[in-house]
């Protein structure tokens, strides 16, 4: 029960840390017509899960309350593209490059295409 309140408490932590960024960039940078926002979110999330991941494993406390509120309360809140990244270095860190290049692909594509079929449907659903 004390890591799913870890969690929980930790994505309260991320959620709003996101938005308070996306906010102040957004405004920082109003004139850019670019989502600036979510690629400095995204490579910041994953700068701070590759910080995390290696001080767990440096600090034996892998999975630990405290390593579960950072890594997936924190930074899951935060960005979810942070665990991808870690997921992926992983993979390329055991030699299995074709797989994390299949992870990669198949992130970016079906993410995406999930993005349009879901647009779609709910425009069919109530705009018809």
């Amino acid at each position: 029960m004390r890591e799913f309140i870890a969690v929980a408490l930790g994505g309260m932590i991320g959620s709003v840390a996101r938005y308070s960024l996306g906010l102040g960039i957004s405004k920082a940078w109003a004139s850019l017509s670019w989502p600036l926002a979510t690629l400095l979110v995204n490579i910041l999330g994953c700068f701070a899960i590759g910080m995390a991941a290696a001080a767990a494993k440096r600090w034996q406390c892998i999975d630990t309350p405290i390593d579960l509120a950072v890594r997936v309360g924190i930074l899951g809140g935060f960005t979810t593209f942070s665990s991808f990244g870690l997921e992926v270095m992983r993979l390329w860190q055991s030699d299995r490059t074709l797989a994390a290049s299949g992870v990669v692909l198949a992130n970016v594509v079906l993410a995406l295409a999930a993005v349009i079929l879901g647009d779609w449907l709910f425009k069919w659903m109530f705009e018809t």
